[in-house]
């Protein structure tokens, strides 16, 4: 009887220590897991402003090709100037130039700071301007 007294006295320490080594081992799991959150949400946000710069190029270009169908008249306001203007954060730049007689060359540049950083997204489109 002795005997197992004294083997429960000996594995007393180990036991604590058992402890603290899987704490140990979850904190470790839950850093790792935290930190993966962390850069998943930061890639998020820059994302999210590359997606609206290209829905506002592809949205813009759809709104030209529109106007030119219904107006060809229009187009001679686009071809003398570039176009600009802004939206939110975004900035965004209209130019046309003729490739040839019938075929015009639209394109949509989106420009916008993320973190003190110039990100910009540039769209490009041709349009055939059927003669009349």
């Amino acid at each position: 009887m002795s005997w197992v007294i004294t083997n429960k006295r000996q594995n007393c320490g180990y036991i604590l220590l058992d402890i603290l080594l899987g704490l140990f081992i979850l904190g470790m799991g839950l850093a790792v897991i935290w930190s993966v959150n962390n850069a998943a949400v930061m890639k998020s946000g820059q994302t999210d402003s590359s997606l609206q710069a290209i829905n506002l190029a592809s949205s813009t270009l759809d709104e030209l090709h529109c106007i030119f169908s219904e107006d060809i008249t229009t187009i001679n306001h686009y071809t003398s100037m570039e176009v600009k203007d802004s939206y939110g954060i975004f900035e965004r730049a209209i130019t046309a130039e003729w490739k040839t007689m019938d075929l015009l060359l639209l394109t949509v540049t989106i420009q916008w700071l993320e973190k003190g950083v110039s990100k910009e997204y540039s769209l490009e489109s041709y349009y055939y301007a059927q003669p009349s």
